[in-house]
């Protein structure tokens, strides 16, 4: 519908996309059939919930639908059945209904926890195109509920006509007036993701505060007549407690539905009308709508930045409902007061409750039943995952340094030194008097696969000995509960070098003196006494920058420092990696002294450093060195030439399929490695690229790139298409592992270094996706644009999810990572992102008719997009492609992209648009790319046509002339273009005799041509046998030749004939 013609009744951000509205829709159908018909007035909220749901996901709707009717079973078995057989009476009222609350809870149990998640595993692939994990599950804390609520007030026969009549009204009411003729937008709905409401495994503690205040409820109005409305307006109110602020903004809200409401009555319009019932509440609903959407309007006007929704009452029709008894009973105070206490009871003694049910089970955690055991075989953890279990217990612990008893060190002591000597071939025989000298000196002791022996020290320190060590370094961290990845590091830094032994300071102790006091400062201490046994002169100890709290606290007066140091005491220590340092740390100085304050220093004299790092240094330290390899710095920058469209072909062979659990899911460190140290760099290049081009110092920059690349098996490759000269820079899997088992399969990134436009093209889901690949790679030449982003998986590779690169929650991603760096680092000029998807037929939907579906977030005005949108739409239409906003209608409300792991990312950036294009599949035939022989190079050879597979462009065009049945020529290729009709084509080739007609593989583009060459087989016309539209292009025109390559045109023929020829 035209802009001019669309009311933009609601406030952006608000109730243009909120379930409010469509909620205001549904209690508007149930009154008038209330009114008119005598329906049921129950459930007031359910259809403008539940038909939402069926746009976005049906197949919870329907989750939702048979929880009801289970619910209602049971209540009815229960009421009707169970009860009265043992004596008593049926249920009713309020009690009824609270029954209904608490075996709706039950059913949802049931169903999420057991039968849905059996469903799922029990389904394998039946439902191979749809993910049952993110669509089939129920939704709402109370909407069950309430369904069977209208089940049992109206019979199941007649509840279950009121309902789907309620259903089906609200979904034609929404989906032919309000979506048309409106500014609503019900792709946007985003309330269905709250946690509050999505899944009772994410909301246990909202489920123990609604049944026990409606049970409280039940029970105050049973004993002294408080009226609420209802046992739900307390109980829900009640959530509100953690967010005083709604609770209040709930009352304002009912007083101004109620103060207007008065007024409204007292007018001459209504004051000689009876309100009653539905129409009262219909009267006070709708004031207290408009309420919202002028106060929506008011914020966007003078609080633009707020979020709106915040300043609403609490729930959908709660305020309303307040407004209604206050009215009907003239008990404002009392009311308030009543469910304002009610409320807080519930919230109290639920509070309690959900506290006294964490004592309830296993109170031991596995940490302690590991340190019970004081020694175990855990041949499955490693030493990071020990420290990770201990460090919760140390770090809360109160046991002081100095208070250590001394015969637990002197035990300690005898411990470390039978320890010095042990061995994987002598362990098991040390092993009992290992046990025994530390359950006497206190410790927690495990033999990590007769590797590795760690011990722990509550409160005191962490201890890790290489039983065969590579090297004789000793690393110690002397204050890891103060500083920021002192501890990490010196972690990835014994297990990168395969160290002697690891020790780290877990004690902080806080003086009369006001300073601070570490056991690695005491002479007589446990860590010092790991010190004296295990250095050899050869110590390296790790230190990082003051943590916020502890800068307040400017631990021992010590000034920091903003630069990185390695500070050597006489002689470097004989083991320490210099060369692994100097790569993981940048600009690593060194600094020699000739004594230490410290025991450690003081004991040794000589052979130890001291490595230093600020808060920067040490995150980019911490992810390069989980990357690192000696070798990576052979690797050079490969230059070749070739086409970008076979590159991409033969890459896409070695994407990880589904179910193949090929996908290697990357760590933290690693991503921070490519933020920091690789993609970071190179969008500072490619800026400088942009204005200098190729410089030696450009050349040298990219080669130190494709070492850091090399230390995690990627490289940069050159890429140079012939003829055109145009050069793409691709950073990829190194082609070595192509045919390796160990392949990562993350992404693939291609930076056009000729580009003429600033997108950013995603390809999510390659083969999921069926066409968006190839389609991608189309639509990245046809802009010029300048990136190309790639995943290397199928988005089900993995069956746990971590392969779904554009998954909201799943940060863990080199194509995450990539697009963050795209977005926000390069230069000043943030790329549009345009996300390649595919869709397919589905049952219960029509077919668009469309050959794209385009999804705007943000700026949602198809009508006023922006420049590089409308560019874009532009560009499609030159392909051929018809396409269709998503405006949350029926047809399209599927493909409306609410959320991904990068729209939530470009939340935080200044980001005009995000595009999502979903592609019909049948487009597929036209953009599949293929260097296999085609059915139509086999019509070719059958009738004897010359067959080519070279550059289009490496012909001679031949701009002016005409030739002999020029429009019945068109008409017979044209034909065989639109059918493949061997006739057709026959009869073209009888008919042309100026020259010849060739068969073309176009190797720039894969595309299929067949060219009209004249006798010195200079090109004349030529007609695309994979066109989407029917656009001519004369040749005479500049660059002809590659727009009708990079549009796909039909026609590129004489000018003489463009206008003449209309087949």
């Amino acid at each position: 519908m035209p802009d001019f013609l669309q009311l933009s009744l609601f406030p952006a951000g608000a109730l243009q996309s909120s379930v409010i509205t469509t909620v205001w829709v549904g209690v508007c159908v149930v009154v008038f059939l209330n009114a008119r018909f005598g329906t049921t007035l129950a459930g007031l909220v359910v259809p403008g919930y539940l038909v939402p749901l069926f746009f976005v996901k049906p197949a919870s709707a329907i989750v939702v639908l048979a929880e009801a009717y289970i619910t209602y079973g049971l209540a009815w078995l229960l009421a009707n059945k169970l009860l009265v057989r043992f004596g008593y009476s049926e249920m009713f009222g309020r009690d009824r209904f609270f029954a209904l609350i608490l075996l709706s809870v039950l059913v949802r149990i049931c169903l999420d926890f057991f039968l849905i998640p059996l469903l799922i595993a029990s389904s394998g692939d039946l439902f191979a195109q749809y993910d049952l994990q993110n669509n089939l599950q129920s939704f709402g804390l109370i909407i069950v509920a309430l369904i069977a609520n209208q089940m049992w007030m109206g019979g199941v026969v007649k509840g279950s006509k009121a309902l789907f009549l309620y259903l089906g009204l609200t979904f034609i009411i929404i989906n032919w007036l309000l979506i048309p003729l409106t500014n609503f937008n019900i792709g946007g709905l985003n309330y269905m993701y709250e946690d509050l409401a999505t899944s009772l495994l994410s909301s246990p503690k909202a489920y123990i505060i609604l049944l026990t205040t409606a049970f409280i409820a039940s029970r105050m109005n049973l004993q002294f007549g408080w009226e609420f409305n209802g046992i739900l307006i307390p109980a829900l109110l009640a959530l509100q407690w953690y967010q005083p602020e709604k609770l209040l903004f709930t009352f304002v809200e009912a007083a101004v539905i109620l103060f207007l409401g008065i007024m409204a009555l007292r007018t001459p319009l209504l004051r000689g009308i009876t309100f009653e019932g539905g129409r009262l509440l219909l009267l006070f609903f709708n004031i207290g709508f408009v309420y919202k959407i002028l106060l929506g309007f008011a914020l966007i006007e003078y609080l633009p930045t707020a979020k709106i929704s915040d300043y609403f009452g609490f729930g959908y029709i709660v305020s309303t409902l307040i407004a209604v008894k206050v009215y009907q009973k003239q008990i404002a105070l009392k009311m308030a007061v009543s469910t304002v206490f009610t409320s807080f009871v519930g919230i109290s003694l639920a509070t309690i409750a959900g506290f006294a049910l964490t004592f309830v089970g296993d109170k031991s955690p596995a940490i302690e039943n590991v340190s019970d055991l004081r020694s175990a075989v855990l041949s499955q953890q490693s030493v990071q995952e020990i420290y990770a279990e201990i460090r919760p217990v140390s770090f809360f612990s109160e046991v002081k340094p100095t208070e250590v008893d001394e015969q637990e060190r002197q035990m300690f002591v005898q411990l470390l030194n039978a320890l010095k000597h042990a061995s994987p071939e002598n362990i098991s025989a040390l092993l009992p008097t290992l046990e025994e000298q530390a359950e006497q000196s206190d410790i927690d002791i495990w033999l990590l696969g007769a590797k590795q022996l760690v011990l722990h020290k509550e409160g005191i320190g962490f201890y890790a000995i290489n039983l065969q060590p590579e090297s004789e370094l000793v690393i110690e961290v002397t204050r890891a509960r103060a500083e920021l990845g002192a501890a990490t590091f010196g972690l990835a830094l014994f297990q990168k070098t395969h160290a002697n032994a690891l020790f780290i300071d877990l004690s902080y102790q806080l003086q009369n003196s006001g300073e601070y006091l570490f056991d690695s400062d005491l002479d007589g201490g446990f860590f010092q006494a790991a010190h004296e046994t295990f250095s050899q002169h050869n110590v390296l100890q790790i230190r990082g920058a003051l943590k916020i709290t502890e800068q307040r606290k400017r631990l021992n007066r010590e000034q920091d420092t903003d630069t990185s140091m390695l500070t050597v005491l006489r002689t470097l220590p004989e083991a320490l990696p210099v060369g692994l340092l100097n790569n993981v740390v940048s600009d690593l100085n060194i600094q020699w002294r000739s004594q230490g304050n410290s025991p450690q220093w003081q004991h040794d004299k000589f052979g130890i450093a001291e490595l230093r790092l600020n808060n920067r240094e040490m995150r980019s330290a911490l992810a390069r060195i989980e990357v690192y390899q000696s070798t990576s710095g052979d690797a050079q920058v490969d230059h070749v030439e070739g086409y970008l469209i076979s590159w991409l072909l033969e890459r896409k062979q070695f994407i990880a399929q589904k179910g193949s659990n090929d996908f290697v899911k990357p760590q933290e460190n690693q991503l921070l490695f490519w933020y920091q140290d690789i993609l970071i760099p190179l969008m500072s290049w490619l800026s400088t690229f942009e204005q200098q081009g190729w410089t030696e110092q450009s050349r040298n920059e990219l080669q130190r790139l494709n070492w850091q690349a090399a230390s995690v098996g990627y490289e940069f490759r050159l890429l140079e298409q012939p003829l055109t000269q145009k050069q793409f820079l691709i950073l990829e899997e190194q082609h070595l592992k192509a045919d390796l088992d160990n392949r990562k399969n993350w992404a693939s990134l291609v930076i056009n270094l000729n580009a003429n436009s600033n997108y950013l093209v995603m390809v999510p889901n390659p083969f999921y996706d069926r066409t968006s690949f190839e389609f991608g790679a189309a639509l990245f030449n046809k802009l010029q644009s300048r990136f190309l982003l790639l995943s290397g998986t199928h988005p089900w590779a993995n069956t746990d999810g971590s392969s779904n690169v554009t998954m909201a929650g799943n940060k863990h991603s080199l194509f995450h990572t990539m697009f963050m760096a795209i977005s926000k680092e390069f230069d000043s000029r943030s790329p549009t992102p345009v996300l390649i998807r595919g869709f397919s037929f589905q049952e219960s939907r029509p077919f668009p008719e469309e050959l794209a579906m385009v999804s705007l977030w943000r700026n949602i005005n198809q009508y006023n997009a922006g420049p590089e949108t409308d560019k874009l739409m532009a560009e499609l239409q030159d392909l051929g492609l018809s396409y269709r906003f998503v405006n949350g209608d029926f047809v399209t409300s599927p493909y409306y992209q609410s959320t991904s792991q990068q729209i939530d990312y470009i939340n935080y950036l200044k980001q005009e648009q995000f595009i999502t294009l979903w592609i019909s599949p049948l487009v597929r035939d036209s953009f599949k790319a293929t260097d296999a022989i085609k059915v139509e190079e086999q019509h070719a050879r059958l009738l004897g046509l010359p067959v080519y597979r070279r550059d289009i462009r490496s012909f001679a065009i031949q701009t002016q002339g005409a030739y002999p049945n020029a429009i019945e020529l068109h008409r017979y290729l044209q034909s065989y273009a639109t059918n493949r009709n061997i006739h057709s084509l026959a009869n073209a080739i009888s008919l042309y005799q100026q020259g010849s007609l060739v068969y073309l593989l176009d190797s720039s583009s894969l595309q299929q041509f067949l060219l009209l060459l004249d006798d010195q087989e200079n090109l004349i016309a030529a007609i695309n046998l994979n066109s989407l539209n029917q656009r001519k292009l004369s040749t005479a025109k500049p660059e002809a030749v590659n727009q009708f390559v990079n549009a796909r045109y039909l026609w590129l023929v004489p000018e003489g004939i463009v206008e003449s020829s209309k087949p």
